[in-house]
């Protein structure tokens, strides 16, 4: 009976920590505005951020073709982590959360983390222009 008491606080302690882990993880609605204070009033973070979408864009149609070339792909990679980090590290910290994401989840933190995302997302490609537009995640 004690062994079953003790198994059951056990339990609810570990549920307890992984849910407040849980919780903790989702990006805030603050800490979108940081990320797009810290973009916007820059305008080198944001040519930048601008910069990485139309590299991304461009790495993205180059994947689809089969003529990737290994060099090629390596140097633009190297030049998308140069460019994430001139954006800033507040960009790429709410962009590591998001892609830990698991959208085949129940709704909660973390879709409500994905929506504050692609929000934030939204807002700073307006900074470049109308011809970015990013499409949503899936």
């Amino acid at each position: 009976m004690i062994l079953k008491q003790l198994l059951a606080v056990l339990f609810s302690y570990t549920m307890a920590l992984a849910g407040a882990a849980y919780a903790q993880s989702a990006v805030t609605n603050e800490d979108a505005q940081i990320v797009i204070q810290a973009i916007s009033s820059d305008k080198e973070k944001v040519q930048a951020y601008c910069d990485m979408i139309k590299l991304e864009r461009l790495m993205d149609a180059t994947a689809q073709s089969a003529q990737t070339q290994g060099q090629d792909t390596a140097d633009k990679q190297k030049q998308m982590i140069e460019l994430k980090q001139k954006v800033g590290p507040e960009f790429g910290a709410m962009m590591d959360e998001y892609k830990d994401i698991n959208l085949s989840s129940e709704r909660g933190p973390r879709w409500e983390t994905d929506e504050i995302v692609q929000a934030t997302l939204n807002t700073l490609n307006k900074l470049c222009g109308p011809d970015i537009n990013r499409p949503q995640r899936d």
